[in-house]
């Protein structure tokens, strides 16, 4: 959650360690940042052979930043855009790949979210290799859960807008 200054501070932790268990955790908190600029830059050093990410846990990267509110979008955005770097650089047949599509479209919850989802499987079919399930996952999860919403949401803000008259008519 820190700026810049503990940004460089855990990844030069991350530069010097030699056991594979803390390089892990390091890079998972990487991601935790706050800072969209450090996320983005995160995600470039993701696909960029001599930035210091090794190549192993650049899907790490994106995944992590995916599960970042702040990184959400930005991690699919990403993805989409740099689509033939990221499927030549990591293959389309490993399994870190599908974990990687999996983790930058999971949770997904309003019909422009599933028309971006939409529109990138349909224009990318035939490269998603081993990630085709999990692309098609994510579209039948964000469906279900648009479909929840849509029959939820204003039930469920109407009584928390009720309950938050009850407080303030308690208080005043």
């Amino acid at each position: 959650s820190g700026g810049e200054k503990e940004w460089n501070f855990a990844w030069e932790r991350y530069e010097n360690s030699q056991v594979a268990s803390e390089k892990s955790t390091l890079l998972s908190a990487l991601s935790c940042s706050n800072e969209m600029w450090i996320l983005n830059k995160m995600l470039n050093m993701s696909v960029t052979s001599d930035s210091g990410v090794r190549k192993q846990d650049g899907t790490k990267v994106i995944s992590g930043v995916a599960s970042n509110t702040i990184g959400r979008d930005l991690s699919f955005d990403f993805v989409r855009d740099q689509w033939d770097i990221i499927k030549n650089y990591y293959g389309k047949s490993t399994f870190s790949f599908a974990g990687l599509m999996k983790a930058t479209m999971k949770d997904r919850n309003t019909k422009f979210d599933m028309s971006e989802l939409k529109t990138f499987a349909t224009a990318n079919k035939a490269d998603l290799g081993t990630a085709t399930r999990a692309v098609q996952q994510a579209i039948e999860g964000g469906e279900a859960n648009l479909e929840w919403m849509n029959k939820n949401y204003a039930t469920i803000s109407a009584w928390l807008e009720e309950q938050n008259k009850a407080a303030l008519r308690q208080y005043y």
